[in-house]
Protein backbone atom coordinates (compact mmCIF):
# COMPACT_ATOMS: atom_id res chain seq x y z
CA UNK A 1 0.00 0.00 0.00
CA UNK A 2 1.80 3.28 -0.78
CA UNK A 3 1.19 6.31 1.77
CA UNK A 4 1.77 9.58 1.23
CA UNK A 5 3.61 11.38 4.03
CA UNK A 6 4.54 14.44 2.44
CA UNK A 7 4.68 17.06 4.68
CA UNK A 8 3.12 15.85 8.20
CA UNK A 9 5.34 16.54 11.20
CA UNK A 10 7.63 13.49 12.35
CA UNK A 11 4.82 12.73 15.20
CA UNK A 12 2.60 12.25 12.47
CA UNK A 13 4.24 10.07 10.58
CA UNK A 14 4.89 7.82 13.51
CA UNK A 15 1.61 7.52 14.09
CA UNK A 16 0.66 6.70 10.71
CA UNK A 17 3.21 3.92 10.53
CA UNK A 18 1.84 2.39 14.13
CA UNK A 19 -2.08 2.72 12.86
CA UNK A 20 -1.10 -0.57 10.40
CA UNK A 21 -0.67 -2.52 13.39
CA UNK A 22 -3.02 -3.92 16.06
CA UNK A 23 -2.47 -3.11 19.46
CA UNK A 24 -2.65 -6.69 20.93
CA UNK A 25 -2.41 -10.00 19.51
CA UNK A 26 -4.13 -13.77 20.28
CA UNK A 27 -2.54 -16.47 19.30
CA UNK A 28 -4.56 -19.54 19.60
CA UNK A 29 -4.63 -23.04 18.06
CA UNK A 30 -6.40 -23.65 15.05
CA UNK A 31 -8.58 -26.57 16.89
CA UNK A 32 -9.83 -23.83 19.10
CA UNK A 33 -9.79 -21.04 17.00
CA UNK A 34 -14.04 -20.94 16.13
CA UNK A 35 -14.80 -20.55 20.26
CA UNK A 36 -12.13 -18.33 21.08
CA UNK A 37 -12.73 -15.83 17.87
CA UNK A 38 -16.71 -16.14 19.21
CA UNK A 39 -16.01 -15.31 22.82
CA UNK A 40 -13.55 -12.43 21.67
CA UNK A 41 -16.89 -11.39 19.57
CA UNK A 42 -19.49 -11.43 22.44
CA UNK A 43 -17.01 -9.46 24.23
CA UNK A 44 -16.22 -6.68 21.19
CA UNK A 45 -12.29 -7.19 21.52
CA UNK A 46 -11.46 -7.96 18.18
CA UNK A 47 -10.09 -5.26 16.39
CA UNK A 48 -12.50 -5.12 13.02
CA UNK A 49 -9.60 -3.02 10.95
CA UNK A 50 -7.45 -5.92 10.49
CA UNK A 51 -7.92 -9.29 9.35
CA UNK A 52 -7.90 -12.72 11.13
CA UNK A 53 -4.84 -14.56 10.28
CA UNK A 54 -3.71 -18.43 9.75
CA UNK A 55 -0.39 -18.79 10.62
CA UNK A 56 0.73 -22.41 10.51
CA UNK A 57 -0.84 -24.43 12.81
CA UNK A 58 -1.96 -21.22 14.71
CA UNK A 59 -4.51 -18.51 14.20
CA UNK A 60 -3.27 -14.65 15.20
CA UNK A 61 -6.40 -12.44 15.91
CA UNK A 62 -5.68 -9.14 16.26
CA UNK A 63 -7.22 -7.50 19.45
CA UNK A 64 -8.18 -3.78 20.47
CA UNK A 65 -6.60 -2.03 23.73
CA UNK A 66 -10.63 -2.23 25.62
CA UNK A 67 -8.89 -5.01 27.73
CA UNK A 68 -5.48 -5.68 29.38
CA UNK A 69 -3.65 -9.11 27.91
CA UNK A 70 -3.64 -9.70 31.78
CA UNK A 71 -7.02 -9.53 32.19
CA UNK A 72 -7.69 -11.89 28.88
CA UNK A 73 -5.70 -14.58 30.15
CA UNK A 74 -7.29 -14.60 33.45
CA UNK A 75 -10.48 -14.97 31.85
CA UNK A 76 -9.52 -17.29 29.23
CA UNK A 77 -6.41 -19.15 29.94
CA UNK A 78 -8.23 -21.88 31.83
CA UNK A 79 -10.18 -22.67 29.24
CA UNK A 80 -8.28 -22.75 25.65
CA UNK A 81 -4.75 -22.55 25.36
CA UNK A 82 -4.45 -18.87 24.19
CA UNK A 83 -1.50 -16.58 23.95
CA UNK A 84 -1.58 -12.32 24.68
CA UNK A 85 1.02 -9.92 23.27
CA UNK A 86 1.47 -6.98 23.09
CA UNK A 87 2.53 -5.77 19.74
CA UNK A 88 3.95 -2.40 20.68
CA UNK A 89 6.97 -3.05 18.74
CA UNK A 90 5.29 -4.17 15.59
CA UNK A 91 6.38 -7.51 15.97
CA UNK A 92 3.51 -9.05 14.80
CA UNK A 93 1.68 -7.91 11.73
CA UNK A 94 -1.78 -8.82 10.23
CA UNK A 95 -3.14 -6.94 6.97
CA UNK A 96 -4.94 -4.04 7.53
CA UNK A 97 -8.93 -5.49 6.39
CA UNK A 98 -9.53 -2.31 4.09
CA UNK A 99 -6.00 -2.08 2.30
CA UNK A 100 -7.90 -0.40 -0.58
CA UNK A 101 -9.36 3.27 -1.23
CA UNK A 102 -12.78 3.58 -2.57
CA UNK A 103 -11.36 6.06 -4.83
CA UNK A 104 -8.56 8.07 -6.16
CA UNK A 105 -10.51 11.32 -4.71
CA UNK A 106 -11.05 9.48 -1.32
CA UNK A 107 -6.75 9.81 -1.35
CA UNK A 108 -5.70 12.95 -2.78
CA UNK A 109 -8.47 14.83 -0.78
CA UNK A 110 -5.53 14.77 2.09
CA UNK A 111 -2.60 15.90 -0.37
CA UNK A 112 -4.26 18.45 -3.05
CA UNK A 113 -5.80 21.38 -1.87
CA UNK A 114 -9.41 22.00 -1.67
CA UNK A 115 -9.98 24.62 -4.34
CA UNK A 116 -8.90 21.87 -6.49
CA UNK A 117 -10.66 18.96 -6.01
CA UNK A 118 -13.24 19.95 -8.30
CA UNK A 119 -11.07 19.34 -11.55
CA UNK A 120 -9.31 15.77 -10.10
CA UNK A 121 -10.05 13.21 -13.41
CA UNK A 122 -13.04 11.32 -12.89
CA UNK A 123 -12.29 8.97 -15.76
CA UNK A 124 -9.15 8.00 -17.69
CA UNK A 125 -8.75 5.06 -20.66
CA UNK A 126 -6.92 1.60 -19.11
CA UNK A 127 -5.85 -1.14 -21.60
CA UNK A 128 -4.63 -3.70 -19.78
CA UNK A 129 -2.66 -3.36 -17.05
CA UNK A 130 -2.14 0.73 -18.33
CA UNK A 131 -4.03 3.36 -17.32
CA UNK A 132 -3.95 6.80 -19.00
CA UNK A 133 -4.46 9.59 -17.84
CA UNK A 134 -4.71 13.60 -19.13
CA UNK A 135 -3.46 16.21 -17.61
CA UNK A 136 -2.24 18.77 -20.79
CA UNK A 137 -5.29 20.45 -20.92
CA UNK A 138 -5.01 24.31 -19.93
CA UNK A 139 -8.13 23.74 -17.30
CA UNK A 140 -6.11 20.91 -15.66
CA UNK A 141 -2.74 22.48 -15.56
CA UNK A 142 -3.27 23.15 -11.86
CA UNK A 143 -2.88 19.37 -11.25
CA UNK A 144 0.36 19.15 -13.16
CA UNK A 145 2.32 19.73 -9.22
CA UNK A 146 0.56 16.68 -8.08
CA UNK A 147 1.05 14.60 -10.86
CA UNK A 148 2.92 11.55 -9.07
CA UNK A 149 0.08 11.39 -6.14
CA UNK A 150 -2.70 11.65 -9.00
CA UNK A 151 -0.98 8.21 -10.15
CA UNK A 152 0.25 6.74 -7.28
CA UNK A 153 -3.71 6.87 -6.24
CA UNK A 154 -4.60 4.92 -9.58
CA UNK A 155 -1.96 1.87 -8.72
CA UNK A 156 -3.22 2.23 -4.85
CA UNK A 157 -6.84 2.15 -5.70
CA UNK A 158 -6.86 -0.23 -8.48
CA UNK A 159 -4.41 -3.86 -7.90
CA UNK A 160 -4.99 -4.71 -11.97
CA UNK A 161 -3.17 -1.13 -13.06
CA UNK A 162 0.62 -1.93 -12.72
CA UNK A 163 1.79 1.28 -15.09
CA UNK A 164 0.35 4.73 -15.53
CA UNK A 165 0.96 7.29 -17.84
CA UNK A 166 0.05 10.76 -18.97
CA UNK A 167 -0.66 12.09 -22.81
CA UNK A 168 1.80 13.97 -23.31
CA UNK A 169 0.93 15.37 -26.87
CA UNK A 170 -2.11 15.31 -29.51
CA UNK A 171 -2.52 11.72 -31.73
CA UNK A 172 -0.14 12.78 -35.17
CA UNK A 173 1.61 11.37 -37.85
CA UNK A 174 0.49 8.74 -40.12
CA UNK A 175 0.81 5.83 -37.56
CA UNK A 176 -1.45 8.02 -35.36
CA UNK A 177 0.61 7.95 -32.24
CA UNK A 178 1.15 9.98 -29.47
CA UNK A 179 3.86 11.00 -27.02
CA UNK A 180 3.48 9.02 -23.21
CA UNK A 181 4.86 10.41 -20.53
CA UNK A 182 5.55 7.25 -17.35
CA UNK A 183 3.78 8.81 -14.25
CA UNK A 184 3.92 5.78 -11.85
CA UNK A 185 4.54 2.41 -11.69
CA UNK A 186 5.94 0.06 -14.29
CA UNK A 187 7.54 2.18 -16.95
CA UNK A 188 6.37 -0.13 -19.59
CA UNK A 189 4.06 0.87 -22.69
CA UNK A 190 3.65 -3.27 -23.31
CA UNK A 191 0.10 -4.75 -22.06
CA UNK A 192 -2.05 -7.59 -22.52
CA UNK A 193 -5.88 -6.39 -23.55
CA UNK A 194 -9.01 -8.46 -23.32
CA UNK A 195 -12.36 -7.08 -24.67
CA UNK A 196 -15.33 -9.35 -26.07
CA UNK A 197 -13.61 -12.61 -25.02
CA UNK A 198 -10.53 -11.77 -26.80
CA UNK A 199 -7.05 -11.02 -25.98
CA UNK A 200 -4.80 -8.25 -27.85
CA UNK A 201 -1.16 -8.00 -26.81
CA UNK A 202 0.22 -3.99 -27.74
CA UNK A 203 2.21 -1.56 -27.17
CA UNK A 204 0.73 1.73 -26.42
CA UNK A 205 3.81 3.65 -27.47
CA UNK A 206 3.64 1.98 -30.96
CA UNK A 207 0.29 1.63 -32.41
CA UNK A 208 -2.61 3.14 -32.34
CA UNK A 209 -5.40 1.46 -30.03
CA UNK A 210 -8.95 2.93 -28.32
CA UNK A 211 -10.55 0.88 -25.90
CA UNK A 212 -13.56 2.95 -25.65
CA UNK A 213 -14.43 1.43 -28.99
CA UNK A 214 -15.05 -1.53 -27.63
CA UNK A 215 -19.19 -1.65 -27.67
CA UNK A 216 -18.58 -0.80 -31.39
CA UNK A 217 -16.22 -3.48 -31.97
CA UNK A 218 -18.56 -5.93 -30.38
CA UNK A 219 -21.28 -4.88 -32.76
CA UNK A 220 -19.40 -5.64 -35.85
CA UNK A 221 -18.33 -8.46 -34.67
CA UNK A 222 -21.29 -10.10 -34.23
CA UNK A 223 -23.31 -8.18 -37.12
CA UNK A 224 -24.87 -11.64 -39.27
CA UNK A 225 -25.34 -10.81 -42.94
CA UNK A 226 -25.08 -12.33 -46.15
CA UNK A 227 -21.97 -10.30 -46.88
CA UNK A 228 -19.51 -12.15 -44.22
CA UNK A 229 -19.99 -15.22 -46.73
CA UNK A 230 -19.97 -14.23 -50.26
CA UNK A 231 -16.66 -13.12 -50.03
CA UNK A 232 -13.78 -11.49 -48.21
CA UNK A 233 -13.65 -8.72 -45.28
CA UNK A 234 -10.86 -6.25 -45.86
CA UNK A 235 -10.29 -4.58 -42.64
CA UNK A 236 -8.62 -1.75 -44.02
CA UNK A 237 -6.84 -0.14 -41.21
CA UNK A 238 -6.41 -2.96 -38.60
CA UNK A 239 -4.36 -1.80 -36.50
CA UNK A 240 -3.35 -4.65 -33.87
CA UNK A 241 -6.10 -6.66 -34.95
CA UNK A 242 -9.26 -5.45 -32.93
CA UNK A 243 -11.89 -5.68 -35.39
CA UNK A 244 -10.82 -8.32 -37.74
CA UNK A 245 -10.14 -10.71 -34.96
CA UNK A 246 -13.49 -10.19 -33.13
CA UNK A 247 -15.09 -10.81 -36.46
CA UNK A 248 -13.08 -13.87 -37.28
CA UNK A 249 -13.89 -15.22 -33.96
CA UNK A 250 -17.69 -15.04 -34.32
CA UNK A 251 -17.70 -16.15 -38.10
CA UNK A 252 -14.90 -18.76 -38.29
CA UNK A 253 -16.22 -19.49 -42.36
CA UNK A 254 -15.36 -16.12 -42.97
CA UNK A 255 -11.94 -15.42 -45.18
CA UNK A 256 -10.05 -11.79 -44.32
CA UNK A 257 -7.81 -9.49 -45.96
CA UNK A 258 -5.98 -7.13 -43.33
CA UNK A 259 -3.50 -4.18 -43.90
CA UNK A 260 -2.10 -1.28 -41.99
CA UNK A 261 0.71 1.10 -42.70
CA UNK A 262 2.64 0.79 -39.52
CA UNK A 263 4.84 -2.67 -39.13
CA UNK A 264 4.73 -2.96 -35.58
CA UNK A 265 0.91 -2.94 -35.79
CA UNK A 266 0.84 -5.83 -38.40
CA UNK A 267 3.17 -7.33 -36.03
CA UNK A 268 0.90 -7.19 -33.22
CA UNK A 269 -1.63 -8.56 -35.29
CA UNK A 270 0.00 -11.86 -36.24
CA UNK A 271 0.69 -12.41 -32.89
CA UNK A 272 -3.30 -12.11 -32.17
CA UNK A 273 -4.39 -13.97 -34.50
CA UNK A 274 -2.22 -16.49 -33.06
CA UNK A 275 -2.92 -15.70 -29.37
CA UNK A 276 -6.93 -15.79 -29.82
CA UNK A 277 -6.59 -19.54 -31.70
CA UNK A 278 -8.01 -18.08 -35.28
CA UNK A 279 -8.75 -21.02 -37.63
CA UNK A 280 -9.72 -18.41 -40.30
CA UNK A 281 -8.04 -18.15 -43.41
CA UNK A 282 -6.63 -14.49 -42.91
CA UNK A 283 -4.12 -12.46 -45.23
CA UNK A 284 -2.71 -9.85 -42.85
CA UNK A 285 0.18 -7.73 -43.74
CA UNK A 286 1.90 -4.24 -43.78
CA UNK A 287 0.91 -1.99 -46.74
CA UNK A 288 0.04 1.58 -47.83
CA UNK A 289 -3.51 1.23 -49.03
CA UNK A 290 -2.64 4.27 -51.65
CA UNK A 291 -0.63 1.85 -53.55
CA UNK A 292 -2.69 -1.24 -53.01
CA UNK A 293 -3.38 -1.58 -56.41
CA UNK A 294 0.70 -2.02 -57.16
CA UNK A 295 0.74 -4.94 -54.84
CA UNK A 296 0.59 -8.39 -55.93
CA UNK A 297 -1.00 -10.11 -53.16
CA UNK A 298 -4.06 -7.97 -54.26
CA UNK A 299 -4.49 -8.94 -57.33
CA UNK A 300 -6.97 -12.02 -56.22
CA UNK A 301 -8.76 -9.42 -54.10
CA UNK A 302 -10.55 -7.92 -57.43
CA UNK A 303 -13.90 -8.32 -57.32
CA UNK A 304 -13.77 -10.44 -54.17
CA UNK A 305 -14.55 -7.66 -51.19
CA UNK A 306 -18.14 -8.06 -49.77
CA UNK A 307 -17.43 -5.94 -46.28
CA UNK A 308 -15.50 -3.53 -45.82
CA UNK A 309 -14.12 -1.75 -42.16
CA UNK A 310 -13.22 1.29 -42.49
CA UNK A 311 -12.01 2.94 -39.50
CA UNK A 312 -9.66 6.28 -39.89
CA UNK A 313 -11.84 8.77 -39.28
CA UNK A 314 -9.63 11.74 -40.48
CA UNK A 315 -9.13 10.81 -43.92
CA UNK A 316 -11.28 7.73 -44.86
CA UNK A 317 -12.93 9.99 -47.40
CA UNK A 318 -9.74 10.32 -49.55
CA UNK A 319 -9.34 6.35 -50.27
CA UNK A 320 -12.92 5.76 -51.41
CA UNK A 321 -11.87 5.93 -55.02
CA UNK A 322 -9.50 2.88 -54.26
CA UNK A 323 -12.38 0.63 -53.78
CA UNK A 324 -14.20 -0.01 -57.05
CA UNK A 325 -12.17 -2.47 -58.63
CA UNK A 326 -11.84 -4.67 -55.43
CA UNK A 327 -15.70 -4.69 -54.52
CA UNK A 328 -17.68 -8.18 -55.07
CA UNK A 329 -20.42 -7.97 -58.37
CA UNK A 330 -23.48 -8.93 -55.49
CA UNK A 331 -22.04 -5.49 -53.40
CA UNK A 332 -20.40 -4.74 -50.74
CA UNK A 333 -21.08 -3.84 -46.79
CA UNK A 334 -18.93 -0.95 -46.12
CA UNK A 335 -18.56 0.59 -42.52
CA UNK A 336 -16.98 4.01 -42.74
CA UNK A 337 -15.84 6.04 -39.41
CA UNK A 338 -16.19 9.62 -39.72
CA UNK A 339 -16.26 12.79 -37.87
CA UNK A 340 -19.47 15.07 -37.82
CA UNK A 341 -20.25 18.37 -36.02
CA UNK A 342 -21.94 17.83 -32.51
CA UNK A 343 -24.98 19.76 -34.11
CA UNK A 344 -25.20 17.87 -37.53
CA UNK A 345 -28.35 15.95 -38.19
CA UNK A 346 -28.24 12.36 -39.63
CA UNK A 347 -30.06 13.64 -42.97
CA UNK A 348 -27.06 16.08 -43.85
CA UNK A 349 -24.61 13.69 -42.78
CA UNK A 350 -26.48 10.78 -45.18
CA UNK A 351 -26.60 13.14 -48.09
CA UNK A 352 -23.01 14.46 -47.66
CA UNK A 353 -21.92 11.10 -47.58
CA UNK A 354 -23.89 9.77 -50.47
CA UNK A 355 -22.15 12.71 -52.96
CA UNK A 356 -18.87 11.57 -51.48
CA UNK A 357 -19.59 7.89 -52.63
CA UNK A 358 -21.15 9.20 -56.06
CA UNK A 359 -17.14 11.42 -56.52
CA UNK A 360 -15.45 8.40 -55.87
CA UNK A 361 -17.70 6.03 -58.33
CA UNK A 362 -19.53 3.94 -56.03
CA UNK A 363 -23.09 3.99 -55.98
CA UNK A 364 -25.47 3.58 -52.70
CA UNK A 365 -27.83 0.56 -52.70
CA UNK A 366 -29.27 0.81 -48.88
CA UNK A 367 -28.22 2.60 -45.49
CA UNK A 368 -27.99 -0.08 -43.24
CA UNK A 369 -27.46 1.90 -39.83
CA UNK A 370 -25.93 5.54 -39.00
CA UNK A 371 -24.99 6.35 -35.79
CA UNK A 372 -22.75 8.34 -33.26
CA UNK A 373 -19.66 6.72 -31.62
CA UNK A 374 -18.13 8.52 -29.22
CA UNK A 375 -17.17 12.28 -29.35
CA UNK A 376 -14.04 13.00 -30.30
CA UNK A 377 -13.60 16.61 -29.26
CA UNK A 378 -16.20 18.90 -27.59
CA UNK A 379 -17.06 20.34 -31.55
CA UNK A 380 -16.85 17.01 -33.22
CA UNK A 381 -18.40 12.96 -32.77
CA UNK A 382 -17.11 9.72 -34.44
CA UNK A 383 -19.90 8.58 -36.41
CA UNK A 384 -20.30 5.63 -37.87
CA UNK A 385 -22.34 4.81 -41.50
CA UNK A 386 -22.84 0.98 -42.48
CA UNK A 387 -23.72 1.03 -45.74
CA UNK A 388 -24.42 -1.75 -48.61
CA UNK A 389 -22.21 -0.19 -52.46
CA UNK A 390 -21.62 -1.42 -55.37
CA UNK A 391 -18.98 0.25 -57.97
CA UNK A 392 -20.99 2.30 -60.38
Amino acid sequence: MIISLKNEPEEQKSWELRSFFPKFIATVPKISGNDVIAWFQEKNLIDQNFRIKVDGNNIIIPLTSQITPSEINKQMISQFPIEIKSNKENRYQVLPRNTTPRNIHEILQNLIPKELHEIIPRSFDVIGEIAIIELNREDLAPLRPYISDIGNSILQTHPNIRSVFEKASNISGVYRLRNLSHVAGINTTQTLYRENHCVFQLDIAKTFFSPRLSFERNRIARLDTKFNHVGAIWDMFCGIGPFFIQIAKNHPESTFFATDINQDAITYAHQNIIRNHLINSISCFQQDVKSITQNENFSRMEGKISRIIMNLPEKNIEFLPLLPPFLHPDGCLLHIYQFSEKNEDFQTIQNTFSQQLNNAGLIVDKIENIRRVKPYSPALDTTVIDVVIHKA
